[in-house]
């Protein structure tokens, strides 16, 4: 059975979209299929076409809507303090993602369909935004199915995208989300979806360990692995290598999209960021995949929930701690609860029976 896999690919930084799309592809390998990478050139959110007079109501929605000018100075500062460091994304997918070798355009693949039976759109927050590509309405006789989709904690507010969406859903063999507010999204337009974990907790610890194999383990002083994203946090990275200094112990910092500040950073590749958290001793981080990747290596770790423009984000922790009973690894304003102790007993049990329910599932959507 060949599939065909959509998801983003192309980031130059945010090594939990790389390796969520990594894991997809060598899970379905692993089950058997004949899976690929499809490569689209897709602006979430840009290709849809919205008629004239919904163009023209959002414009007003856009001037009024209280939001809207702290997203553009969000958005603003962002762009003016990122800075793009070249990390190897491109080696890694090429020596490690199996690709279909043309990149489309959303146009080019309704005129070339692609040998594919199945295409499987996830997951990270591919449906944040109203994108045919994302919700596979291109051309052609396949099987549908979106592998824990997530919404990002898009509401849909325009009534046009909203008719879109539900109209799309309605074209797939299965519907699996990421979130339990996706869940209720997708209740809310009548569409019946699974919950699902996201796809780099299919697979094993020694699929990680395999990948960096080749690095070195750290023979250095313990330390604490400090990994963060560039979204707003209510705490400041000062108080946060402060706090390592009065307990003693080192910080390896990596920070990726726009963040700024006076600390030195790491740009590791994909590989050695999975070094980082295999030899780390504890894991501070803001990010849902370097939440993963704690919980997948057993580390002890805090999470800061995001502020500001993006909170809307945090309902992937809420449920992925709230599953495995580690909500009081969410930051509360105590950095001391990184030495408490951790079991991680009821999220190894927890992600084995999951992993064979949706084995289960996806195994019966495609042989359908």
């Amino acid at each position: 059975m060949k599939i065909g896999t959509v998801t983003f690919w192309h980031s130059k930084e945010n090594y939990g979209a790389m390796l969520q799309c990594y894991a997809l592809v060598r899970y379905l390998n692993k089950q058997g299929y004949e899976a690929k990478l499809l490569r689209i050139k897709a602006e979430t959110g840009r290709d849809l076409k919205y008629p004239k007079l919904f163009r023209i109501s959002n414009m007003i929605y856009a001037l009024f809507h209280p939001q809207s000018f702290k997203r553009l100075k969000y958005k603003m500062e962002k762009k003016a303090s990122s800075e793009v460091v070249e990390r190897g994304f491109g080696d890694f997918l090429e020596r490690n993602i199996p690709a279909y070798p043309h990149v489309y355009t959303f146009d080019e693949i309704n005129t070339h369909p692609v040998d594919a039976e199945v295409l499987i759109c996830g997951s990270d927050q591919i449906w944040s935004g109203v994108s045919r590509t994302y919700f596979l309405q291109m051309c052609g006789q396949f099987k549908r199915i979106s592998y824990a989709a997530s919404f990002g904690g898009a509401k849909y507010e325009n009534p046009y995208a909203t008719f879109m969406v539900k109209k799309w859903l309605k074209t797939f063999d299965l519907v699996t989300v990421r979130e339990e507010e996706g869940l209720e999204t997708c209740e809310r337009l009548g569409i019946r979806a699974t919950l699902a974990p996201d796809p780099t907790m299919l697979l094993d610890r020694g699929d990680y360990e395999n990948l960096c194999r080749e690095i070195p383990h750290s023979d250095e002083k313990p330390y604490i692995f400090l990994y963060l994203l560039g979204k707003e946090i209510s705490i400041d990275v000062k108080d946060i290598f402060e706090f390592a200094k009065r307990e003693g112990i080192d910080v390896k910092y990596v920070a990726s999209q726009g963040r700024s500040d006076e600390y030195e950073k790491l740009y590791p590749t994909v590989e050695e960021w999975i070094a980082l958290i295999r030899d780390a001793k504890y894991v501070i981080t803001n990010s849902f995949h370097g939440t993963v990747f704690s919980m997948i290596f057993n580390k002890p770790f805090l999470t800061f929930p995001i502020v500001g423009e993006s909170e809307r984000m945090n309902g992937r922790i809420q449920t992925l701690l709230g599953r495995s009973g580690m909500k009081d690894r969410i930051y509360n304003g105590n950095l001391s609860v990184l030495f408490q102790p951790l079991s991680f007993d009821a999220f190894i049990s927890d992600i084995t029976s999951r992993r064979s329910q949706i084995t289960s599932l996806l195994q019966e959507a495609i042989k359908q």
